[in-house]
């Protein structure tokens, strides 16, 4: 009994919040119609009708045919006013249609009005609260993408409405158009770059930048899309050797990138990545260094490829070749558009195309070829829900794993890079504590030292840390750990090389951070045994830590 009344009871919550929410759907399709704009006519109608029975009243019924007309003409303006508190100048013999109609609408208004400025102030009185929570996310914005970001967050985040936001420590940029996010923080440029404050700014085209503690931080949603996708989608089955990625814009470069430095896996056969729209001319410019480490526009077997096609392709018997095609375009119109073409055409294996998880539920076809079809698998991935979750926006979890692995290597192994700083210290002459200077090992062991490259290599090994630890569990299953040593640590070498070529570092006999040179950037046999053995430290710091059970 009890249980069916709390089932009837959250039915009943549910419905109402389904219709307050179709209301206000409803609300923001009336505002873009013309007539909104003279919503304020509604407010001053009760005054008008009210002056019409006044006008009546003196006038042509001639109830006060001895007053002074002046007198008269006065009193109907003055009185009208006082109908917005249901209040008429007249007895109850006197009252007409007008009166009436406008005393009931003066109380609407008045009513509407003393609601409005109740939400006001109770709204005020929440964002001050909410602004002292070191927690709450102040969302600027004034486009779709900051409805989405408030909707997803939920409870935990306000919009910006007033200078008293600017007193909370997070915020987050969620403009339409990067260049409105930009004007927005250089009109608030005080605001936004104060030192206890930290502020992320949401974008697709610039690229992520440092990973501080304040200031302001880029958060690339779809680099952030395509980190997500690949964690949930790694290449773990070795016979997915084809990979299709349609569009390269600002995703399809993503997860290109992504794909890059994830699937770096040993035991298994080169994998070839086709990029259609594309014909690679421009990204291969912005990274000339990839040819050092992958094979472009031509199949082979010793390491990995990438294949560009110019055009979303025609034939669709190239895609069939694929094992996994990925629909990645810009636009989710687009991804809709050409999912529902190669369903049409008769496509089967693994599609996954970016758009919202919803759109595939709705469109009544997909699971109906599916049940018909089991060799077809559509999923979705790049949801609002996924990419604007509050851990994802910060990397909370993923910058969490990043300094924890940063520091327990500076704590674990005498790094190169803190000896370096310390003979480079203008100090070093005169300090106290040569030959082992504690500010100097302190300064260079934290975070915030770390210049934003570094921080970004330390994210990206982070990244790989699930892939790792299957590896191991794989390896510790089939033969031993202690065998695949040396296989585990020649695929942590190519994954570092891999994000050093991508961000165009060279090889060079001689380090040259500033030049990017690295000597390191060679094969691995062609390293030295304890160069070699810095590519285990990852996974001896795994194996410290419980397998993950996925």
């Amino acid at each position: 009994m009890v249980f069916s009344f709390l089932t009837a009871f959250v039915k009943a919550i549910y419905n109402v919040n389904k219709r307050i929410l179709e209301r206000s759907r409803r609300m923001e399709h009336f505002k873009k119609h013309p007539l909104y704009r003279f919503r304020w006519l509604i407010f001053v109608l009760p005054y008008f009708l009210a002056l019409a029975g006044y006008i009546q009243l003196y006038f042509i019924e001639d109830h006060f045919n001895d007053v002074n007309t002046k007198y008269l003409v006065l009193a109907a303006f003055y009185n009208s006013f006082k109908i917005y508190g249901m209040s008429v100048s007249a007895d109850l013999n006197q009252m007409n249609m007008w009166f009436e109609v406008a005393r009931l609408g003066g109380g609407l208004v008045t009513t509407s009005v003393i609601v409005k400025v109740a939400k006001f102030i109770m709204e005020k009185l929440r964002t001050w609260r909410m602004v002292r929570k070191p927690d709450t996310l102040v969302v600027h914005g004034d486009g779709a993408l900051q409805k989405t970001l408030l909707q997803t967050l939920g409870t935990n985040s306000i919009a910006a409405n007033g200078e008293m936001c600017f007193q909370a420590k997070q915020h987050v940029l969620a403009f339409d158009q990067d260049a409105q996010a930009l004007r927005y923080i250089m009109k608030h440029e005080k605001d936004f770059l104060s030192t206890d404050k930290i502020t992320y700014f949401l974008s697709t085209g610039y690229e992520a930048s440092d990973y501080g503690e304040n200031g302001v931080i880029v958060s690339n949603i779809a680099a952030n899309c395509a980190r997500l996708y690949w964690a949930e989608h790694w290449l773990k089955d070795p016979n997915i050797r084809r990979v299709a990625i349609i569009g390269f814009g600002h995703y399809g470069e993503r997860l290109l990138e992504q794909a890059l430095l994830v699937n770096v896996l040993p035991w298994r056969d080169s994998i070839e990545y086709h990029i259609f729209g594309s014909d690679g001319k421009n990204y291969l410019s912005w990274h000339p260094q990839l040819i050092n480490c992958l094979s472009i526009n031509q199949s082979d077997e010793t390491k990995d490829s990438v294949h560009f096609h110019p055009l979303v392709p025609e034939d669709i018997r190239l895609l069939q070749q694929m094992n996994r095609i990925i629909i990645a375009m810009d636009d989710v119109d687009e991804n809709l558009l050409l999912l529902d073409r190669l369903l049409h055409t008769g496509m089967n294996g693994i599609i996954h195309v970016r758009c919202g998880k919803d759109l595939l539920t709705h469109l009544q076809y997909i699971p109906r070829r599916q049940y018909t079809n089991p060799h077809l698998q559509v999923k979705a991935f790049g949801s609002n829900e996924q990419l604007f979750s509050q851990d994802v926006i910060l990397h909370g979890q993923l910058l969490q794993s990043a300094k924890e692995n940063h520091r327990m290597y500076v704590a674990q192994s005498q790094a190169e890079n803190i000896y370096r700083k310390y003979f480079s210290c203008q100090n070093y002459a005169n300090c106290l504590h040569q030959g082992y200077c504690v500010q100097c090992l302190h300064a260079a062991a934290t975070w915030d030292d770390l210049t934003p490259f570094e921080k970004a290599s330390n994210i990206a090994a982070a990244d790989h840390a699930p892939i790792k630890q299957t590896l191991l569990k794989v390896a510790d299953q089939h033969s031993s750990i202690k065998d695949c040593k040396d296989s585990l640590c020649r695929t942590e070498h190519i994954r570092w090389c891999r994000f050093y070529y991508l961000h165009n570092w060279a090889y060079a006999e001689t380090r040259d951070d500033h030049r990017r040179f690295h000597p390191l950037l060679q094969p691995f046999d062609q390293l030295s045994p304890s160069e070699q053995d810095k590519d285990w430290w990852p996974y001896e710091l795994l194996l410290q830590q419980p397998y993950d059970e996925k």
